[in-house]
């Protein structure tokens, strides 16, 4: 369990959730910044912009291409449309597919090229000009725009698209890197996995040493495999990685920058972010940084080497503000999606092309590449209650501990900052109920609150099984020969204990060893109790939880054992799946019942749809349906013991099963009923409801306002006017909206807070984390602000009475 390190943002702003601080700076300026309006916003769907045209679809799902100005070039009358590659877009049209210019022109059919082949044929997307061409299973050939072959098919059984006017190509001999005209550049090494040119370099993977580096076009290495990690050239740079740090190299193999970062990316235009773990570094050109800014990469791609070319998307307040790199606001909306290629476009209909912008931005050559950060404790007063800069990242107390990083390992301080917890751990999360998960030594498991390891809490890295292996395992496989049969040996006596008898003899942890003969027929054998049973099932489903086999006959019916070899169910079942902690759902032909582990039948087979539902404390909740009528039926897994059943008069939906244990489902009527897990009735509900947390829900009424209802009925907050209420409730105070601000009001509906904020986070310790013209800041329940946080780059919520502020030193 990776541990989510929560700073530079809040986690669950109301308004909007992704955090980007960026200051505004007027130091230089960005041109080639252009915004248009298309008429067509309410009636057209944009989906992606390429070489300049925009593909949509109107109302009728008929698909179209318009410019970046928002001018309709071809018309939508396309059932579907893909991007534009080479001046060419594949698109269908009454089942048929084309290939069209930037006109509309159709410049051939598919069709055009199968009807040459009397196999199946699939026409590829256009890329530098050529397209692929897949005859049958084992025949490519390329074709230009016009739908001629220039490289026929035959000649190559298998390829990919051209890049850099190279594309990789197989015949019946060998790999090749091949050029436009089909002649063979060089070719490929059969242990080495190729990545496309991009910048005269291609991405080159070896197989035997695990590693990454670069060949030139003539495949000659000129980056030797030394690398953990590598990516595309963007210019005369790209990304690397070493022990999971990135940094930056050079066409001739320099390290020009150090891994450093967690994250790096390199943009079209040459500006570099880099990540730290709590703040980007943007640097210019030159490679000089130009200012830090809080959060990770924001881009257009997959984060590594594709950040937005030329600008940054601010949404740390109500509306969106696009920003260029030098911090210059460009614009202000409510919403903005990303189309591709430095297109994007708003809710209000005006589309933006950022791919002609360009900005000369000197840097600070000052500015170390990593910051040093400064992590402040700060009580409810506004004081700071303890300063830690030694650290290189913590994390808010819980339960009154706060996980601590230094130099890449993990570990706990108190309220007073002492180490409690040494920092040795490579992953730590937080207490929870006393216990924490961390991970060291390629393994997970449980800690207490003194450090010391919580036994039966260890699980791999891989599947969650427990971490014993063959190697590590009391006993060992014997074999009379290479490969003949095998039988099983005890490690410290060398004691045989099951003769060479069987074709295969396989691990399965927890002792148990899976059996096999001849028939593929599977047995086990238990190591810890000497169990045996001889192989005699055609399949089979281990749970070492409940200590269990679901075991299948040849006609798959299927029964219950032991690990120990005892029959709990005889295999006279069509299926059997183990639910919830205490019971198993059996099937016999359109019926299904309820057993316990032991074989005690809880429920006949009766019912035509049985299925665990949730789990409240100690009882696991079923829902049971058979015809038109559904129940409910609730499991005590401490006393082994069935409550009553419970029919519900059901309306349609599922019903759901909330955490302060009640049922809850839509009647026949169209009320919204609570039931309680004995059945009785606590509430019935008219009005819409939206949201639940605690003790309270919130309902959205006929007068179209939000007000708060407890599980007893009692109403709170109805009739008043704000835009919303956000749960959950705390110290019986919630945040309301009003005219597109923030606030606290008390359930007798006191307005607490003094103005209404842009933006804010849930209340947590009875304080308020607020963002308000590019500063965060904490308000208590009561409304008053906490003056001294102005300090701080970022604060994370209050957490145990304490909030946390990260700052440079």
């Amino acid at each position: 369990m990776k541990v989510n390190k929560i700073v530079c943002r809040a986690c669950l702003l109301i308004a909007l959730s992704l955090f980007l601080l960026i200051p505004t700076y007027a130091t230089a300026t960005s041109n080639g910044y252009e915004v248009t309006h298309y008429e067509q916003a309410d009636s057209i769907s944009l989906e992606y912009a390429s070489e300049g045209l925009i593909s949509f679809y109107n109302d009728s799902w008929k698909y179209g291409y318009m410019n970046t100005s928002g001018k309709v070039v071809i018309d939508p009358i396309y059932d579907s449309a893909d991007d534009f590659h080479s001046g060419v877009a594949r698109v269908s049209k009454e089942d048929e597919t084309l290939f069209i210019d930037m006109t509309g022109k159709v410049l051939f059919k598919e069709s055009d090229i199968s009807d040459q082949f009397d196999d199946y044929v699939d026409v590829y997307s256009f890329s530098e000009g050529l397209a692929l061409v897949e005859v049958g299973y084992y025949d490519v050939g390329y074709i230009n725009i016009k739908g001629e072959f220039v490289i026929p098919v035959g000649k190559y059984t298998s390829g990919g698209s051209f890049s850099e006017g190279i594309a990789y190509v197989s015949d019946d001999d060998g790999d090749y890197a091949i050029d436009q005209e089909g002649k063979v550049v060089f070719e490929l090494n059969y242990d080495w996995e190729y990545y496309d040119f991009k910048h005269d370099r291609a991405v080159v993977y070896d197989y035997d040493s695990e590693q990454y580096g670069y060949v030139d076009k003539k495949g000659n290495v000129v980056i030797p495999f030394k690398l953990d990690d590598a990516f595309d050239f963007s210019g005369d740079y790209a990304v690397y990685s070493e022990v999971g740090k990135y940094g930056i190299i050079d066409k001739m193999g320099n390290f020009v920058m150090a891994p450093v970062y967690d994250n790096l990316g390199i943009t079209g235009s040459g500006f570099v972010l880099g990540y730290d773990g709590l703040y980007t570094t943007l640097l210019n050109k030159d490679l000089v940084p130009i200012r830090r800014i809080c959060g990770d990469l924001i881009g257009g791609g997959d984060g590594h080497n594709d950040p937005y070319n030329s600008i940054l998307i601010d949404q740390n307040s109500t509306y969106v503000y696009v920003r260029d790199y030098a911090g210059n606001i460009l614009g202000k909306y409510n919403y903005v999606a990303s189309l591709g290629e430095d297109i994007f476009a708003t809710d209000s209909g005006d589309i933006i092309n950022t791919s002609n912008m360009k900005a000369d931005i000197p840097g600070n050559a000052d500015m170390p590449l990593i910051g040093d950060y400064v992590f402040d404790f700060i009580g409810e007063d506004g004081q700071v209650a303890l300063s830690l800069p030694e650290y290189d990242w913590v994390a808010p107390f819980s339960e009154g501990l706060a996980i601590v990083e230094k130099n890449g390992k993990y570990g706990y301080i108190n309220t007073s900052g002492e180490v409690v917890i040494p920092i040795k751990y490579d992953d730590a999360d937080n207490f929870v109920d006393g216990a924490a998960e961390v991970y060291a030594f390629s393994s997970y498991y449980s800690i207490d609150k003194e450090g010391k390891k919580i036994p039966g809490s260890s699980y791999d890295d891989y599947y969650g099984y427990d971490s014993d292996s063959e190697d590590e395992a009391a006993y060992y496989t014997i074999t009379v020969d290479d490969y003949g049969p095998m039988g099983l040996i005890e490690r410290a006596t060398n004691k045989v204990v099951l003769e060479p008898v069987y074709d295969y003899i396989n691990y399965l942890g927890h002792d148990l060893y899976e059996l096999s003969d001849d028939n593929y027929d599977y047995g086990f054998y238990n190591a810890k109790t000497a169990s045996l049973i001889e192989p005699q099932y055609e399949d089979y489903n281990v749970d070492f939880d409940r200590n269990i086999i679901v075991v299948y006959n040849d006609d798959y019916t299927c029964g219950v054992i032991t690990t120990e070899g005892k029959t709990i169910l005889d295999a006279v079942y069509d299926d059997i799946t183990v639910d919830g902690r205490k019971l198993m759902v059996t099937e016999k032909g359109a019926t299904m019942g309820l057993v316990t582990l032991n074989g005690k039948v809880v429920l006949e087979d009766q019912y035509e749809g049985i299925s665990y539902y949730e789990t409240v404390g100690d009882l696991d909740i079923y829902a049971m349906v058979t015809g038109d009528r559904e129940y409910y039926m609730t499991y005590d897994t401490v006393k082994d013991k069935m409550n009553k059943i419970v029919e519900i008069d059901f309306g349609g939906d599922s019903f759901n099963v909330l955490e302060q244990g009640y049922i809850v489902y839509l009647d026949s009527t169209g009320k919204r009923i609570f039931k309680d897990l004995d059945g009785n009735t606590v509430l019935s509900v008219t009005d819409e409801i939206v949201d639940y947390s605690g003790d309270y829900l919130q309902l959205y009424g006929m007068d179209g306002h939000y007000y708060l209802m407890d599980f007893k009925g009692n109403t709170y907050l109805k009739g008043n006017d704000f835009n919303d209420l956000y749960l959950p409730v705390e110290n019986n105070h919630i945040i309301f909206s009003q005219d597109g601000g923030y606030g606290i009001v008390s359930l007798n509906g006191e307005i607490e807070t003094k103005k209404l904020y842009n933006n804010v986070n849930y209340i947590t310790s009875d304080v308020m984390l607020y963002y308000e013209d590019g500063q965060y800041g904490y308000v208590t329940i009561q409304g008053d602000e906490i003056k001294t946080v102005e300090q701080y780059d970022t604060l994370n919520l209050f957490s145990e009475g304490f909030g946390l502020g990260i700052r440079e030193k």
